[in-house]
Formats: C-alpha cells, structure tokens, sequence
C-alpha cells in the first residue's frame, strides 16, 4: 500500500497539480464562474414561471384566470430568461477572451471583444422559416408555383418559405453554443495575445492616454484573429456546406455530451474529484473545466428545453452540473453533509458541534470549505 501512495505522489500528484494550475484551464473555469450571475438570474425566471405558469396550468387548465393574472409577470421573467440563457454563449466568449488575456497581462477588455466577435463570426447569419399567407387556401398552390413562388400545403393553409439575413439564432447564442464559444474564443484569445506579446502592434507617442494606446495596440491583432475565423468559417461553408458551429456541435460536441451521460462517467469524475482531494488538491477546482465544459452546456439545455416545453419529459441530458452536486456531492465534495448530520445528531464535542452548525448553511448549499 505504501508503496502504491509513493508511487501516486510522485508521478500522479505532479501532474494533476500542473493540470490544475495549467493557464488555459484556469481561465476556462474563471470563465464559467464569471456567467455565474446570468445564469442564475436566468435560471431564477425559469424556476418563477413554473409557478406563476406551468403548475397552474397542470392544476386548473390552460387559460386559467391565475395564469392570465400573472401574465405581465411571466412576460417579464421571459425578458430576463432571453437576456441570460439564450446570450450565455456569447456572454461566455467575452469572459474566456478576458480571462486569457488578463493571464498573459495583455490588454483584457479587448481580449473579451475579439472572442466575442470571432464567436459571432462564425455563426450562420441567415434564418429560414415557414410563413402562412393569409387568406390564401391550398387551391392557390398550383398557380403559386407557376409563377415561380415555391409554395406548399399545410392542411387548409399555404406556407412559403422566407429567408433573410442579419439573424443570430438562439442555437447558437445560447447553451447549445457554449462549446464553439470555449473553441473560438480560445483560439481567438490565444492569436491575440501571441501577437501582442511578439509587439505585433500599432505604436502611439508616450504622451497618448492609455486607453487611446491599447486601443490602437489592439487593432492588428484583433484584425487578425477576427480574419482568421472569418476565413475558416468561408471554408467551412463552401467545402462542408456547414458553419463552424455547426460542425463543432456534430463532431466534437455531440459525442462528448453523449459520452458524459453513462454511469461510468458520472461515477469517474466524482471519483477523480474525491481522489485528488485525498491527496491534497482542490479536487473540483482541477476537475471543473471539464465538468464545467461538459456537464454545465447539459444543465443549461435542459433549462431551455423546459422553457420552451414547459415538461421535463424527453429532456435530452440526464447527468448534468446539478446532478453532480445533488447527488455525487451532497453538502459539497466528499459528501459532507453525512458528516455534518452524524455530527450534530451523535457527537458530544461541543467544539465540533458548534462548527457543524456554523457551516450548515453553507453544507446545504454544496459548499465545505467553509469548515
């Protein structure tokens, strides 16, 4: 057995150590927590409208008069929802873009701006959807498409289909978006900052104030990464016939949320978090980029499905940041909160007591570094 720990603390700790303390991983956690505020915020107008809407209406019906009474207020909780959920992503990419370039002590709010605008690059500028003409019934469908109108049938109704540009979808502003938004605005950061660092920069006269300066400083390189994506998201149109985004959420994204929701896995990371807090390392810290970056994009689309569904029927993930913390980590890691019940129900220490009740509250709140 002695042998075994030498072993782990020699070859094992180091390396998880540098995993912890690596830059980019870093950033990519201060990211997460930095959206913390609008996705609480949103995820707190999701939680009212199932009681101002979606309880009421199971209860009593739809169109029930608690329900239209309430209607100014779920307006409003659907105002705040659109302006955290359904922007996370690009409000992510900003935040990555900030903390990677606050790492390498280069200009940090230009950082976040050009993640930001690399993120929004790539993304799909055009929206096509079906639009009903009114007054107009499916015995006009022949002669709409004679004149060149491609026109169809939807019951008694006709529909067409309309396009335009200048829109940013939801799919990719949103949750479903975060894992092009770490991608691109990690690169983005990281071309940046190389640039800046190697002095590939416009130079102003000392005597210009400083905002002035590192905002010239920032325009080669800010040109460049924003060029890149520009261009590879120009190659990925014309070669795959799908936007960068796309083709992350296919190939990269997909199978990772997919992977993450086996048993196995759940069971892996709570067990890797319990590991390296043995051995001295803030285990959720090491671990919470991947957890972040897999398992939060999880809890945020079920929050979105269930806003636009209002059932938890069908959501797509079971395993999710929530889950972790609800069941892997109840009162935070290690499972203290068992600790904390036999504490107060069984030990005859005051001193002990007195810091289990202290550290309650938080042990309910998944938080123990507290005690």
């Amino acid at each position: 057995m002695n042998g075994f720990l030498n072993w782990m603390e020699e070859h094992f700790m180091p390396a998880a150590a540098k995993i912890g303390n690596q830059k980019h991983l870093v950033a990519i956690r201060d990211a997460f927590i930095a959206i913390m505020p609008i996705t609480m915020v949103g995820s707190i107008a999701v939680l009212l409208n199932v009681f101002f809407r979606d309880l009421p209406n199971s209860w009593w019906g739809e169109g029930n008069s608690f329900v239209a009474t309430m209607t100014p207020l779920i307006n409003v909780n659907g105002n705040v929802y659109f302006g955290s959920i359904v922007i996370l992503s690009l409000a992510f990419a900003f935040a990555l873009g900030y903390q990677i370039a606050k790492t390498y002590n280069v200009n940090p709010i230009a950082g976040g701006v050009i993640a930001f605008s690399a993120v929004v690059v790539c993304m799909n500028q055009s929206a096509v959807f079906d639009f009903t003409l009114p007054g107009v019934d499916a015995a006009s469908v022949a002669a709409l498409n004679d004149l060149g109108v491609e026109a169809v049938a939807s019951g008694d109704a006709v529909n067409i289909s309309v396009s335009g540009w200048g829109y940013m979808g939801s799919a990719y502003t949103g949750a479903t978006g975060l894992f092009t938004a770490l991608i691109v605005g990690l690169a983005s950061s990281m071309i940046y900052v190389q640039l800046m660092i190697h002095k590939i920069t416009i130079k102003m006269p000392e005597n210009v104030p400083p905002a002035v300066g590192n905002a010239f400083a920032a325009i080669i390189p800010g040109c460049v990464a924003i060029y890149v994506f520009g261009i590879i998201t120009q190659i990925c149109v014309a070669t795959a016939g799908m936007y960068p985004n796309e083709l992350i959420q296919q190939w990269i994204q997909a199978p990772l949320m997919g992977l993450s929701q086996n048993m196995f896995s759940a069971i892996l990371v709570s067990f890797l978090v319990q590991l390296l807090w043995f051995f001295g390392l803030h285990g959720s810290n090491v671990m919470a980029p991947f957890i972040e970056g897999v398992y939060t994009p999880a809890l945020l689309e079920n929050l979105a499905y269930f806003e636009q569904h209002h059932t938890t029927e069908g959501m797509p993930y079971i395993w999710t940041r929530g889950s972790l913390d609800a069941y892997a980590q109840m009162g935070g890691s290690g499972v203290t909160l068992g600790l904390l019940i036999a504490i107060l129900f069984f030990s005859k220490r005051q001193d002990v007591r007195e810091v289990a009740c202290s550290t309650s509250t938080s042990r309910l709140s998944s938080v123990c570094q507290s005690c």
